[in-house]
């Protein structure tokens, strides 16, 4: 790094809600929503800087839901979807989609 470099943090604004669902005790259900948007005024006043990942994200989005299963009490089996969009300063938003399946032991 160049010693005359100057670093500045960016304001952003952004949250996470999530919901649970349990209508029998094996069975859960989650859902959440999560965003991350710094400041537009912030963003352009550096309209050609690129970080370390390309050029600066302008928002990330995730939606999410899961299915878990206690087989026992201390083991489990879970099934995820996760839809992540991230977007950058003046371009249309990149979308990814994401499958997990898990197996959990507690011990």
């Amino acid at each position: 790094m160049n010693a005359s470099t100057s670093i500045q943090g960016v304001d952003s604004m952004g949250g996470w809600a999530q919901l649970k669902f349990k209508p029998k005790p094996k069975w859960e259900f989650n859902g959440a929503f999560g965003q991350d948007n710094p400041f537009a005024g912030e963003m352009r006043r550096f309209p050609n800087s690129y970080s370390y990942f390309g050029s600066l994200f302008s928002r990330n989005q995730t939606e999410m839901g899961n299915f878990i299963y206690r087989i026992r009490s201390n083991m489990l089996l879970s099934l995820e979807y996760r839809h992540l969009n991230t977007s950058v300063i003046d371009r249309a938003p990149i979308p990814a989609n994401h499958v997990n399946a898990a197996v959990g032991y507690a011990f």
